[in-house]
């Protein structure tokens, strides 16, 4: 549950920086906005990260590692009548 929750922070964080730089603003100036508003250890760290395109697996979880987390918590979720909304690109 942990790993596909940090992957939705993930998705946000990219999607929220694409956006900035889409219409011109700096990651440096959003990712300040980032640690201000949102002083939690997974967005500053891995809005960081974005900010700064160091996607290696130092200061964070792998990949493969959220994944397999996220497609237990999906393979749960079918198995049940209750629905787990994942972040649509993790469906």
């Amino acid at each position: 549950m942990g790993n596909a929750l940090i992957l939705g922070v993930i998705e946000l964080l990219g999607e929220t920086f694409a956006l900035g730089d889409a219409v011109g603003i700096d990651s440096a100036a959003f990712l300040q906005f980032i640690d201000l508003f949102f002083p939690t250890p997974s967005y500053m760290a891995y809005g960081r990260k974005i900010a700064e395109g160091s996607f290696g697996s130092a200061g964070g979880f792998r990949l493969e590692g959220g994944l397999k987390g996220t497609h237990r918590a999906k393979e749960r979720e079918l198995a049940k009548a209750d629905a787990m909304p994942l972040p649509p690109r993790l469906r």
